[in-house]
């Protein structure tokens, strides 16, 4: 099924337009396609960062302790047939 799409106007910075175009012509698409894949990546970034924070404010509410850290440390040597050496 095809995606509904819309005709936008907007005004953007010459740099920026050299740069589209510069895409455009090493990746063989359109303008359309060049923007569209732009707009998909910074909403991707823009949902992974939302994710860091989330994460950051969560940690920061309920820090982990020196115990998870002990035992994850020793999930790691353990799964590399390693003893810690100390």
């Amino acid at each position: 099924m095809a995606v509904k799409t819309i005709k936008l106007t907007v005004t953007i910075p010459v740099p920026i337009n050299r740069r589209i175009e510069e895409v455009m012509a090493k990746q063989h698409k359109g303008r359309s396609a060049v923007v569209t894949e732009a707009l998909r990546i910074w909403q991707n970034e823009e949902a992974r960062q939302m994710a860091v924070q989330q994460m950051i404010r969560g940690y920061q509410r309920s820090p982990e302790t020196n115990e998870v850290w002990e035992d994850f440390k020793g999930a790691i040597l353990e799964t590399m047939g390693t003893k810690e050496r100390g």
